[in-house]
């Protein structure tokens, strides 16, 4: 995962040059700002390779907003040993999550910031064909750090990008200001 610290630093670093020669002036997220966005995690955490959620920022002040989400994914794999035929594990995660984030930076057309979240993890697994879920343990609290960049193709609908952990290494989506 060491490209993804690279990605934080890098975030950090192009967002601090930024703001510091004066080139941030215009915004596209302030004071006041509610975002709702349908996200697709990708790079899959374990077994899931494919998830999907929502989320929410409400900003309180010009940088700082809180974050709401959800996500869920689901998978399934087989496992098959001398004398047990085939066992089916089938597995289901959804993630309830809250926190902040900052914004080191935005124009009119660009806002970058990170952030940091807790929440739980709602997991479930089954299984089927003769196998038995003993010993098997799921969900339970979370806590997660992302940096997070929105890209404005209007003034009321950005493309997402967040790196971090969560249902994927990766989250795209799709954001609306209301």
């Amino acid at each position: 995962m060491n490209w993804c610290r690279f990605f934080v630093l890098f975030m950090v670093a192009t967002g601090v040059l930024l703001v510091e020669s004066g080139q941030a002036e215009a915004r596209s997220v302030d004071n006041g700002d509610m975002l709702v966005g349908l996200r697709v995690p990708v790079g899959g955490v374990a077994g899931a390779s494919f998830g999907i959620g929502a989320g929410l920022e409400k900003m309180i002040t010009p940088k700082v907003g809180i974050t709401g989400a959800a996500y869920y994914a689901g998978y399934s794999e087989s496992l098959a040993g001398v004398g047990m035929g085939s066992i089916e594990y089938s597995y289901t995660n959804i993630l309830l999550t809250a926190g902040g984030s900052y914004h080191f930076y935005t124009t009119d057309k660009l806002d970058l910031s990170a952030g940091v979240s807790l929440g739980y993890n709602v997991a479930s697994v089954s299984v089927s064909g003769g196998g038995s879920a003993s010993g098997v343990s799921a969900g339970g609290f979370i806590w997660s750090g992302m940096a997070q960049g929105r890209y404005f193709f209007t003034p009321k609908i950005s493309g997402y990008l967040g790196l971090g952990y969560g249902l994927g290494y990766a989250t795209i989506g799709l954001d609306f200001k209301l």
